[in-house]
């Protein structure tokens, strides 16, 4: 009766321990999608590009040229899952980051702006661009692609868990004119994730443990 007690106890302590360490939230492939809008020419406005799911990969951009009135405008919203993190909150995250795999840029300056919804409560896991993402996250300048970048988004998934929200909801936004970026999809093997680095609170620790002295204790009566 003592050694299944004990064998309880430890399980318990297991179960609350296994929060302890890293999990990835990765982007599934319909959680990222690219909409936008875009300009013909002088004779035409700007015309609004409908969300694609199945792009592959991600665009940010926006090319404008004076001359004919012609340009491209595109951003991609990202949706991530924070159902592996269930029956956390804020207080548990030690850290959060995001990564995006860089596939192709060009030109020079901030080709793309990271930002965050602060509403997330109609998020259901495909991209929606009716989301409204502005809380502003870091800028965007790179030198060379074929490389994983990241961004602190701590603060921002404490919020989101603690709101109680089924999912984190970002979008890169266009930069600077003539400049842009490509980054790999849900749809590939390099999709965009978060990676969340997770402690309990003592408390549960010890709420479990007292558990499993119950227990013991109920096995020796």
């Amino acid at each position: 009766m003592k050694r299944c007690g004990v064998v309880i106890t430890a399980m318990l302590l297991c179960a609350a321990s296994a929060w302890a360490g890293t999990t990835n939230l990765v982007v599934q492939p319909n959680g990222d999608g690219v909409h936008g809008r875009s300009d013909y020419g002088t004779w035409s406005s700007w015309e609004k590009v409908d969300m694609d799911t199945t792009a592959n990969p991600n665009q940010v951009t926006y090319d404008w040229d004076s001359s004919d009135s012609w340009g491209i405008q595109r951003n991609t919203c990202l949706q991530a899952s924070l159902s592996p993190l269930s029956g956390l909150t804020g207080t548990d995250i030690t850290s959060a980051t995001a990564y995006l795999y860089v596939t192709s840029i060009w030109n020079s300056g901030t080709q793309g702006k990271l930002y965050h919804a602060a509403d997330a409560s109609a998020a259901t896991g495909v991209a929606d661009e009716s989301i409204a993402c502005s809380e502003h996250v870091v800028d965007i300048q790179l030198v060379t692609a074929g490389i994983w970048i990241s961004a602190d988004v701590t603060n921002f998934l404490r919020n989101d868990l603690d709101n109680g929200y089924d999912y984190s909801v970002f979008e890169v936004k266009y930069g600077d004119k003539w400049t842009g970026f490509n980054f790999a999809s849900g749809e590939s093997a390099n999709a965009p994730y978060i990676e969340v680095v997770a402690t309990p609170e003592p408390a549960s620790l010890t709420l479990l443990g007292l558990g499993g002295l119950a227990l013991l204790r109920r096995r020796r009566a």
